[in-house]
C-alpha cells in the first residue's frame, strides 16, 4: 500500500513538473517578444525614410503598443496560472505527505501488533506442545494403569472361579431349579467318582448357562464347597465322565477364553492348567503367584508336555 502511494505521488509530481516547464517556455517566448518591441508584425519591403508616411508610422507605433499590452496581459495570465498550479501542487504534495505519514504510522502499528501476535503465537504453541506431551504421557500411563487393572481384575475373577467346574452333556429337564440341577450333578458324580460319597452339601451352587437349545442341553456351572473335591473330579472322574458323554472343564474368565480363541484360530492346541496357558508343549505364565484358600501366597507348579507323550506325562493339576 505504501509503495502504491509513493508511485502515484511520483507520477503526479512528474506531470506537474512537465506542466511547469510548458508554462516557463511560454513565459520565455513572451519575454523575447517584449524585448523586440520595434519589430513589425508583418514587415514589408524596405522603404526610404524620405518616402515614409507619418500616418503609417504612427499606426505602426500604435500596433506595437497594442502588441506589448497583449503580451503583458498574456504574461500576467500565465504567471497567475503558474502560481495557481504551484499552489495546487504544493497543497496536493502536502496532502500526499500527510497520507504517507498516516500510512507509515499505521504500518508501524501493524508491525508492532504483528510482533505481539507472533510472540503470543509462540507462547500458545509452546503451551500446546507442552500440553500435547502431557496428554501423550498421561495416555501412556493410563494405558499402563488400565492394563495393570485389567490384569488384576482378571486375576481376581479367575481366583473367584477356582472352585468352579463346567459340565457339558448333563440332561436338562423342563422347569429345572437350582436344587434339581445340583441333584443331577450329584447323581452323575456318584456314578463317575465312586471314591467319595457325594451330597448336596458338597456343592455350593449349580446352574445352567447360555440360551435354551432344543436338541442340546445347556452347560452347568458347579461351585464346589472344597477345592479338593473339584480336583477329585478332574483327576479321577474325567475319563469316566467322558465315557458317559459328559465333558468337564474349568470355569475360565472372558479374557482367558479370548486368549484360547486367538491361539486356536491360528491352528494351535491351547488350554489352561491352573493359571498356566499351555500351547503345544510350551508353558506361558499368566500370573506370578497364586493364592491358596487360606490366603497364603504359593507358586503354582509348571507343567509341560512333549508332542508325543502329552497324554501320559500330564501332572495331576487342574486342566481346563
Amino acid at each position: 500500500m505504501q509503495k502504491r502511494a509513493r508511485t502515484s505521488a511520483r507520477l503526479y509530481s512528474r506531470a506537474q513538473i512537465l506542466r511547469v516547464r510548458c508554462v516557463l517556455l511560454a513565459i520565455v517566448v513572451a519575454s523575447l517578444l517584449l524585448c523586440s518591441g520595434d519589430v513589425e508584425l508583418n514587415p514589408g519591403p524596405e522603404q526610404d525614410s524620405e518616402n515614409t508616411d507619418p500616418k503609417a508610422s504612427s499606426r505602426d507605433v500604435g500596433s506595437n503598443d497594442d502588441m506589448k499590452l497583449m503580451i503583458t496581459a498574456m504574461f500576467q495570465q500565465q504567471q497567475e496560472q503558474l502560481m495557481a498550479g504551484f499552489n495546487s501542487v504544493k497543497d496536493q504534495l502536502s496532502s500526499v505527505q500527510d497520507a504517507l505519514s498516516t500510512l507509515g504510522s499505521d504500518i508501524s502499528d501493524l508491525r508492532t501488533r504483528t510482533v505481539h501476535l507472533e510472540e503470543e503465537f509462540d507462547q500458545v504453541y509452546g503451551n500446546f506442545q507442552e500440553t500435547t506431551c502431557t496428554v501423550t504421557d498421561m495416555e501412556g500411563r493410563l494405558r499402563e494403569f488400565m492394563s495393570f487393572t485389567n490384569e488384576k481384575i482378571d486375576k481376581l475373577e479367575a481366583y473367584s472361579r477356582k472352585d468352579n467346574l463346567k459340565f457339558y452333556g448333563i440332561q436338562e429337564s423342563d422347569r429345572e431349579t437350582f436344587s434339581t440341577c445340583a441333584q443331577k450333578v450329584v447323581d452323575v458324580l456318584h456314578d463317575t467318582v465312586p471314591n467319595k460319597v457325594w451330597a448336596l452339601s458338597d456343592i455350593v451352587r449349580a446352574h445352567r448357562v447360555g440360551p435354551h437349545q432344543k436338541d442340546k442341553p445347556r452347560a452347568v456351572i458347579v461351585r464346589f464347597t472344597r477345592w479338593a473335591d473339584k480336583m477329585e473330579v478332574l483327576t479321577k472322574g474325567r475319563n469316566k465322565l467322558h465315557e458317559r458323554g459328559v465333558k468337564v472343564s474349568g470355569d475360565l474368565t472372558a479374557r482367558q477364553r479370548e486368549i484360547l480363541r486367538e491361539h486356536r484360530s491360528q491352528g494351535l492346541h491351547a488350554y489352561y492348567v491352573g493359571d498356566r496357558l499351555i500351547v503345544e508343549g510350551t508353558t506361558q505364565r499368566r500370573h506370578d503367584n497364586t493364592v491358596s484358600r487360606d490366603g497364603a501366597s504359593q507358586r503354582s507348579p509348571i507343567t509341560t508336555w512333549s508332542g508325543s507323550t502329552r497324554g501320559t506325562q500330564r501332572q495331576e493339576t487342574d486342566r481346563s
